[in-house]
Formats: structure tokens, C-alpha cells, sequence
């Protein structure tokens, strides 16, 4: 359980943080990054909301929906991403490119940590269940 936490709070601190980035400089990286301030904002608020959602997943009891949460949640953005990416390029600058394919493969990684630390804790389950 303490990867599950572990895991989620990273997953938190990333997801803040880059918020965060996004809310206070908006106006300075949506021309870089080819996309409306207002649009850059909202994401930096979303960002930081989620971040304080996993937050408070990791610290409940039974971290491990949150964590099933977060990693649906994580593989979203990353099909999404993949979509805006291959499908609307022109969208965004090369820079704004460049930066949603880094964001998005940090993003991946914590979904794949997720999902191996639930895999870890159901094989224990499921061990404790077939010995007990």
C-alpha cells in the first residue's frame, strides 16, 4: 500500500505543480506554446485540482481506488494527448508539441507505476486469500 501512496503522491506533486506553471504564466506561454491564455488557464486550474484530489486519495485508508482512479484518469490524458498530437498537429506550436508529448509521457509513466503498484497489491491479496 505504501507504493500505492508513494505513486499517487508523486503523481499529486507532478500534476500541481505543472498546474500551477500553466495558471501563473498563461500569458507568457500561450504564445509559445500556440494555445489561448484562457485555455492554458483553465488547465493550470485542473491540473492543480487534481493534484489536490490525489492528494487526498493517497491519504485515505484504502488508497487503492484511488489509485484505479488516478491511472484511468492518467491513461485518459495520455489517448487524449495522442489524439490532439496526430490528429490536430496544426493546433500548436512545435514548442507546444514538444512540450504536451514530454508532459504526456511523464504522464504515462506514472499510470504504468500505478498500475504495477495495484498489480502488487493484488497479487498480495490474492496470496493471503489462498494461503488463509
Amino acid at each position: 500500500m505504501e507504493r500505492i501512496r508513494l505513486t499517487l503522491n508523486a503523481n499529486a506533486a507532478f500534476s500541481a505543480l505543472t498546474g500551477a506553471v500553466l495558471l501563473l504564466g498563461a500569458g507568457a506561454w500561450g504564445p509559445a506554446l500556440g494555445l489561448a491564455t484562457w485555455l492554458l488557464a483553465v488547465a493550470g486550474i485542473s491540473l492543480v485540482s487534481y493534484g489536490a484530489l490525489l492528494w487526498w486519495l493517497a491519504a485515505r485508508p484504502d488508497a487503492v481506488a484511488g489509485a484505479r482512479f488516478a491511472t484511468i484518469m492518467d491513461a485518459g490524458w495520455v489517448l487524449g494527448a495522442a489524439i490532439v498530437l496526430l490528429r490536430y498537429p496544426a493546433v500548436m506550436t512545435t514548442g507546444g508539441r514538444a512540450g504536451l508529448l514530454i508532459v504526456s509521457l511523464v504522464v504515462l509513466g506514472f499510470a504504468e507505476a500505478q498500475f504495477l503498484a495495484l498489480r502488487r497489491v493484488g497479487g498480495r491479496e490474492t496470496s493471503a486469500v489462498a494461503t488463509g
